[in-house]
């Protein structure tokens, strides 16, 4: 099998969205595949720790249930040797897009940091702290985006207010909204499903836990197919 590296790094990147690898553990896969097989050479590559590297490692294994490198080789050329399926598979390759509208900026960095934990660089976030510069952004979008998740308490136009200006623009209408609140307030759950609403869910309080909410919400709406406008 005759393959160029561009078109291994290709592989390598379709593989690890196949199989959810950050984008610190698809340097390192790339690596691998390039035969830099010690963690000490991926370390000095890289510039990070040796104990990094068998960290990272450790994830993949985790991740994919193997105990070694060579298991990891073995399932990677199998997948390379599928080229086809690999070149068909065209929405493995896609980067989904989310935009985000959240005040809090601490929460708002957390919510990015652990998007890019889940997706690495298949995600593309962008994001705003203001409701009015919410509709701004998608009225001057090249792409609109696969998802929102937009907080229900915005300075200049609260989030009600942008949910339900996105759910009567037949433009924004089919794109997914998913509400976050820091309270589980009844009436609040109503008005946000009553505008048209995907969903609606309190802030997570740790790290741990966003990045968990997240992998759910992000699993579901990559796969689920927008509804058709009418």
């Amino acid at each position: 099998m005759n393959t160029s590296t561009d078109e291994i790094r290709s592989a390598v990147e379709i593989f690890s969205i196949k199989y959810k690898l950050t984008k610190r553990e698809t340097e390192i896969l790339n690596q691998l595949v390039l035969k830099n097989v010690t963690a000490e050479g991926i370390a000095n590559t890289l510039s990070i720790s040796k104990n990094t590297v068998r960290i990272h490692f450790q994830n993949i294994f985790s991740k994919m249930g193997l105990t070694s490198k060579s298991e990891l080789l073995g399932i990677f050329i199998d997948f390379l040797m599928h080229g086809e399926e690999i070149k068909n598979n065209s929405s493995l390759n896609q980067i989904f897009k989310i935009m985000i509208a959240e005040d809090d900026e601490e929460f708002k960095k957390l919510t990015v940091k652990a998007l890019n934990k889940l997706r690495g660089n298949s995600i593309e976030v962008t994001g705003t702290a203001d409701g009015m510069d919410m509709i701004r952004m998608l009225e001057e979008a090249e792409e609109l985006p696969d998802l929102i998740l937009l907080s229900t308490k915005l300075p200049v136009l609260d989030g009600f207010s942008v949910l339900k200006c996105i759910k009567n623009r037949k433009n924004f209408e089919h794109i997914p909204v998913i509400m976050f609140s820091s309270t589980n307030n009844q009436d609040d759950i109503k008005k946000a499903y009553s505008l048209g609403g995907n969903s609606y869910l309190m802030k997570p309080s740790g790290f741990k836990s966003l990045v968990k909410v997240l992998d759910i919400v992000v699993n579901y709406w990559e796969h689920t197919s927008s509804p058709v406008s009418s």
